[in-house]
């Protein structure tokens, strides 16, 4: 949970501080300048519109669209060998393969040699819907050329990396 500033009666989060008192007091404890601070606040704000835009372009259902990115690779892949790709729970998994299912992007069937296990493929439906997806993302990053995609990857990584083992420690583990 981020830290509040108690010095006046806003309670702003310490990375939106809006009053001088809550400023000043911030920066002499962090020993940072004002400068420092505010290129902090700005890379967030930057971050945070990114993730906006990122979330709008691509759609909500990330989970959803995993799993029809995994099948698009696969002609047909059991729900057990998905569920282990994607480590999670076989009710979650169940409950999102019911909702493409209902979208009628995938299909599920028994396995002809094996009765109890569940197949699942896409539909053309879902087919279409994964093309027309990896046309859409393409253009997210057509502005860099390779030096600078590959530079934003690696600082994304190294973000990332830091940041899962400074707020996430608590958190299940990435399998």
């Amino acid at each position: 949970m981020e830290e509040k500033c108690t010095l006046c009666p806003n309670h702003c989060l310490k990375t939106l501080l809006q009053c001088e008192k809550g400023k000043q007091y911030f920066y002499q404890r962090k020993n940072i300048s004002q400068l420092e601070f505010m290129q902090a606040q700005d890379l967030t704000s930057k971050l945070m519109k990114c993730g906006h835009i990122l979330m709008h372009k691509t759609g909500k259902k990330r989970g959803q669209e995993n799993i029809l990115d995994i099948l698009s690779q696969h002609h047909s892949i059991s729900q057990k060998k998905l569920q282990e790709i994607l480590g999670v729970e076989a009710g979650s998994l169940s409950e999102i393969l019911s909702k493409l299912e209902q979208r009628d992007l995938i299909k599920r069937y028994k396995d002809e040699k094996d009765k109890r296990k569940s197949i699942i493929s896409l539909t053309q439906k879902g087919i279409n819907k994964v093309h027309h997806k990896k046309s859409n993302d393409e253009d997210l990053f057509d502005m860099l050329d390779e030096k600078e995609r590959k530079q934003l990857a690696a600082t994304l990584d190294k973000i990332l990396d830091e940041w899962h083992q400074r707020h996430m420690k608590y958190q299940k583990k990435e399998q």
